[in-house]
C-alpha cells in the first residue's frame, strides 16, 4: 500500500469518526467531566484576522486565535495550507487543556513555536518541508498526538527546560533522507532527530507507540550547550521504526534515568548509541530488532544493535538486558559496535538474544558485567553462563519447546529506578518477551526550578478529547503484516512482529509497509490496515456506572471498568470489521455484542489471573459502510466485584 492511499484512508476514517463525534455530541466523559469547550475558535488559511473568529468568518492565523483561546477551548485549524513561522503563548489547565486540532491543516514550510505554553494537546495537524518544525520553549504539559511530521532537522525541538511531554501516535518521515548514504546524511541538514532534545532540556517525556521510518535519527538527546541540565527520565518505548539510517535512541549528555524499551526496529542500522558521557542511567531491555540488507547503504560500514562508547561513561551506569536481536541477514552486522573497550561506568549486559552471522561483539570491552546471553554466533567475549546457539524461535518470536533458551534468565534486581526492585525473576526466558515492571520517575539531583514538579497520573492526567463536532481527530494508524496482525501498546511486553530463527532456516522478517520511498522493501504480503480507537476516543458514549482505570498494562495505559449490571457503551465507526480490547480477571463476567442492534456474540471476560489486553474477534464481514457497536455487561452483581470492561476497539 502506498503513501497516498494510506492517507487517503486515514482521512476518510477521520470524516467516519468526525460524523460519530457529531452524533455523540454533548455527550460526559466516564469520570462526569463535562467535555464541552468553553470557546471554540476557527483558523483557516483563506480567512482574515478581522474576523470574529467563528466557524463562519475563520481568522486567518493561529497566533490570532491564541491571543482569544483560554483553558478549556479549542481553536480548530481548517483543512489548507498554512505558511510561515506561528509563535504561540497558551496556557491551560490540567482539567482543562486547550486543544489544537487539524482538519486536514497542513504546514508546508510553516512551523509552530510554543513559548511559555503549558496544558496543551495539538492533533490531527501535517507539518512538511520545514528545518525545525514543533520547538518547545519554557513549555510544559503537551501532548503530541496522531499528527504527520516529513522533517528535515527536527520533528519537534525541545529546549528551554521544556518538560512533561506525551509524543504519540505520530508518524515521523524525512523525504531528504530517503536513498541516501550515512555519509552524505551525516553533518547535513538532515541530521537531528523526530524529537531532539537539546540545550536546557526538561525531561519527563513519554514517547510511545510512535511510526518513524526513513530518517536518519530517531529519537536524539544532546548536549547543544554544555553543562546545562537536560533531559532526565525519558520513557520510550512500543514505537515502530523502520529504515532508520543512524540510531532510532541516542542518549548522550547529562541524561538521567533514560528507558528505551518495547519498541520494535526493523532494517535499522541499530536499537540505540550510547556514546558519551552522561548522568545516566541508561535502561535499554523488551526491545526487537530484526535488520537485514544494509540500512546505511554502505557496504563498508558495521551494522549493530547497540554502538557503545563507555571510555567516559555514565555516572549511574548502562544496563541492556532481554533484547531479542536478529541480524544474520543484514551485511556485516554485530550486536555490539565498540567504538572504544574502554568502559569507564557500570555496565551490566544480561538476558539477551543475539542473531548475527559475525560474533556479537567486535572489539571485547575493557570492562563491564556480560552473562547468561544467547549467542548464534560466537560472543566474541567470555561469558561463564552464555551459550552459543541457536535460540530457536518459533514465528511470533516465541521460544520453541525445546530451545535452548528457556528458563535461563538469571535475576536481576535494579532498586530506585523500576516500580518494583526485582526486574527479572531467576528462570526466565531469554530475550525481549519478558514481563517487566514499569520504569520509576526519579527525581534528578539539583532540580531546575524552571522545571516543575512531577504530577501524580502524568502522562494519562488529562482527558485527550477533541469537542467540536467538526473535528477530525486522526486514529491512531496501524499496520501490521499478515497473518499476525500486532496492536501497538503500552504493554510490559515488546510488540513482537513475526521471527523464524532455526539452525536450517534463516529468517524472513516482516517487510516494511506504507513506505514513501522507491528504495524501501518491497512488502511480500499485503499489510493489513487497522484502526485502533482507545477507551477514552471521543467516538465512544457510556452510560452511567463506568470509570477509568488507570493502569500501564492496559493500551494506553487506562481502561474502563463497571460494576453496574446492563451499563452498556455504544460506538460508531466505518468498517467491515472489529476486535475488542479488554481487561480480564476472575471477578470478570460477561458482555453482550450487538452490531446495528443485532447480537452477534458474547465476550466471557473472566480469566484466570488479571490478564490485561485480551481480545475478542469479530468473526464475519460487515457491509461497508457505518456500523453501531454495542457492548451491554449482562451478568447481575451476584457478589461483589463483579466486573466488565473496554479498553480499545481495533476497526478493519
Amino acid at each position: 500500500m502506498n503513501k497516498i492511499a494510506y492517507r487517503l484512508i486515514s482521512a476518510l476514517t477521520a470524516f467516519s469518526l468526525a460524523l460519530a463525534v457529531y452524533f455523540s455530541a454533548g455527550a460526559m466523559s466516564a469520570a462526569g467531566m463535562n467535555t464541552a469547550p468553553e470557546n471554540i475558535y476557527y483558523v483557516s488559511a483563506a480567512g482574515n484576522d478581522a474576523n470574529t473568529g467563528n466557524a463562519e468568518a475563520p481568522f486567518k492565523t493561529l497566533q490570532k486565535a491564541a491571543t482569544k483561546a483560554i483553558a478549556g477551548d479549542t481553536i480548530n485549524l481548517l483543512a489548507g495550507t498554512y505558511t510561515g513561522v506561528a509563535t504561540v503563548t497558551l496556557k491551560g489547565t490540567s482539567a482543562a487543556p486547550i486543544n489544537i486540532i487539524g482538519n486536514s491543516a497542513v504546514f508546508d514550510g510553516g512551523s509552530l513555536v510554543l513559548k511559555n505554553s503549558e496544558w496543551l494537546i495539538l492533533q490531527g495537524l501535517t507539518f512538511k518541508n520545514a528545518t525545525d518544525e514543533i520547538t518547545a520553549l519554557s513549555s510544559h504539559f503537551i501532548v503530541f498526538k496522531n499528527n504527520i511530521f516529513d522533517f528535515t532537522h527536527a520533528g519537534i525541538l525541545v529546549k528551554e527546560y521544556s518538560s512533561h511531554l506525551v509524543v504519540e501516535n505520530n508518524e515521523f518521515y524525512q523525504s531528504c533522507a530517503m536513498g541516501k548514504t550515512w555519509t552524505q546524511l551525516k553533518d547535513s541538514t538532515c541530521e537531528g532527530g523526530a524529537v531532539y532534545g537539546s540545550s536546557y532540556g526538561g525531561g519527563t517525556y513519554h514517547i510511545r507507540n510512535n511510526w518513524v521510518h526513513d530518517v536518519f535519527n530517531g529519537f536524539l538527546f544532546t548536549d547543544d550547550t554544555a553543562g546545562k541540565w537536560m533531559n532526565s527520565n525519558v520513557f520510550i518505548y512500543n514505537n515502530r521504526f523502520e529504515r532508520v539510517v543512524d540510531d532510532p535512541a541516542e542518549p548522550e549528555g547529562d541524561s538521567f534515568n533514560f528507558h528505551i524499551y518495547g519498541n520494535t526496529m526493523i532494517d535499522t542500522h541499530r536499537v540505540a548509541s550510547v556514546t558519551t558521557s552522561g548522568l545516566g542511567p541508561v535502561f535499554i531491555y523488551n526491545n526487537v530488532q530484526i535488520t537485514k540488507g544494509n540500512p546505511t547503504n554502505e557496504a563498508s560500514r558495521l551494522n549493530s544493535a547497540f554502538k557503545v562508547n563507555l571510555s567516559k561513561g555514565y555516572t549511574n551506569g548502562l544496563w541492556i538486558f532481554n533484547n531479542t536481536i536478529v541480524g544474520n541477514m543484514a551485511v556485516n552486522f554485530s550486536a555490539y559496535d565498540m567504538l572504544s573497550r574502554t568502559v569507564a561506568s557500570p555496565w551490566t549486559v544480561r538476558n539477551n538474544i543475539y542473531v548475527t552471522a559475525i560474533k556479537a561483539f567486535n572489539k571485547i570491552p575493557a570492562g563491564g558485567s556480560f552473562d547468561y546471553d544467547i549467542s548464534k554466533a560466537p560472543f566474541g567475549i567470555t561469558e561463564t553462563n552464555g551459550k552459543v546457539a541457536d535460540a530457536l524461535l518459533d514465528s511470533n518470536g516465541n521460544l520453541l519447546s525445546n530451545s535452548p533458551a528457556l528458563g535461563k534468565s538469571t535475576q536481576i534486581s535494579i532498586p530506585t529506578w523500576f516500580t518494583s526492585s526485582e526486574v527479572i525473576l531467576a528462570g526466565a526466558n531469554l530475550g525481549a518477551l519478558q514481563a517487566i515492571p514499569a520504569p520509576a520517575w526519579v527525581s534528578p539531583p539539583d532540580y531546575p526550578s524552571q522545571i516543575p514538579a512531577n504530577i501524580a497520573g502524568w502522562p494519562d492526567a488529562m482527558v485527550v478529547i477533541p469537542a467540536t463536532p467538526t473535528a477530525t481527530q486522526a486514529p491512531t494508524m496501524v499496520i501490521t503484516p499478515t497473518p499476525d496482525p500486532v496492536l501497538p501498546t503500552a504493554t510490559e511486553t515488546a510488540i513482537q512482529p513475526t521471527v523464524v530463527v532455526t539452525e536450517s532456516q534463516t529468517p524472513e522478517p516482516p517487510t516494511a509497509t506504507a513506505s514513501p520511498t522507491e528504495s524501501a522493501v518491497t512488502p511480500t504480503v499485503e499489510p493489513v490496515l487497522e484502526t485502533v480507537y482507545d477507551d477514552t476516543d471521543i467516538a465512544f458514549v457510556y452510560s452511567a456506572g463506568w470509570e477509568d482505570v488507570f493502569k500501564r498494562q492496559a493500551y494506553n495505559g487506562s481502561f474502563k471498568l463497571t460494576t453496574e449490571n446492563n451499563s452498556f457503551v455504544t460506538f460508531t465507526f466505518t468498517g467491515q470489521s472489529f476486535s475488542i480490547i479488554y481487561k480480564g480477571g476472575t471477578a470478570f463476567r460477561k458482555m453482550d455484542v450487538y452490531v446495528d442492534d443485532a447480537l452477534v456474540g458474547t465476550i466471557n471476560e473472566r480469566t484466570d489471573s488479571s490478564s490485561f489486553q485480551q481480545r475478542w474477534d469479530y468473526a464475519d464481514q460487515l457491509v461497508a459502510g457505518s456500523h453501531t457497536l454495542k457492548l451491554i455487561f449482562v451478568t447481575p452483581n451476584t457478589s461483589n466485584n463483579t466486573n466488565g470492561s473496554i479498553d480499545a476497539v481495533i476497526v478493519r
